[in-house]
């Protein structure tokens, strides 16, 4: 099964902001099941403010965005993997 997973923030009356991937469910091996994203872009790191992060949450957005570097690297050359290489540095 595909799902999107669309966190976001919504301001009344005014506007939303979504950031959403696609993820697929996957069967584990104990019964439960897992997500596994299918889809990859960096977050916009202008609009991240990490002071009101938790370290958790600024870890998964750091591994998140060495996922996105792995699966789009082997694919760009020049100015493009250097604004993924931008895009992805450690927050």
């Amino acid at each position: 099964m595909v799902l999107s997973n669309e966190p976001g923030y919504y301001k009344e009356d005014c506007y939303g902001i979504r950031c959403e991937n696609l993820m697929i469910i996957n069967g584990r091996d104990d019964g439960m099941m897992s997500f596994e994203t299918v889809t990859f872009a960096p977050f916009d790191r202008r609009l991240i403010d990490q002071d009101i992060m938790t370290e958790a949450e600024l870890s998964w957005l750091n591994n998140y965005h060495i996922e996105v570097r792995a699966h789009l690297q082997p694919l760009l050359a020049g100015e493009d993997l250097s604004w993924l290489e931008a895009s992805t540095e450690t927050i």
